[in-house]
């Protein structure tokens, strides 16, 4: 049975995470993959059945096969075309439910909240998790 104590938890882990990457929505894209990935790439352009199909089916972009990026990516454009906050946005609510997952993970695998809360926060503050999200 989920408690207090579980939800206050969570939630401190989701509040402490969010306001890691807060300032990251602020950022504009990087010269990175962002040009590559967002600026010119035609995968993203088109949200129909076809492009969908496209984005699954082409078995390597940039080296990768990595359709759920290609997706979401898709899936920002379409929605907020070349506007940066909305893919920071989209990035921050992923990370966010991601360590929401390692929390509910590590909870259910050891059934000890003290190891779930530390784990989560280290898992969602790590630095390897900077440039995915900001």
């Amino acid at each position: 049975m989920i408690n207090r104590k579980y939800v206050l938890s969570l939630f401190i882990v989701v509040v402490i995470n969010a306001l890691t990457y807060f300032p990251s929505l602020n950022n504009g894209f990087t010269n990175w993959d962002d040009p590559i990935y967002i600026l010119q790439n035609p995968f993203i352009k088109n949200t129909s059945l076809v492009g969908l199909s496209t984005i699954w089916s082409t078995f390597q972009y940039m080296g990768n096969y990595h359709p759920l990026t290609i997706t979401s990516l898709a899936v920002d454009y379409h929605l907020f075309q070349l506007e940066p906050l909305g893919y920071h946005v989209t990035n921050l609510i992923l990370h966010l439910g991601n360590t929401t997952l390692v929390f509910v993970l590590i909870f259910l695998f050891g059934r000890n909240l003290t190891t779930a809360f530390i784990t989560a926060i280290l898992f969602g503050v790590h630095p390897m998790h900077v440039e995915p999200v900001a």
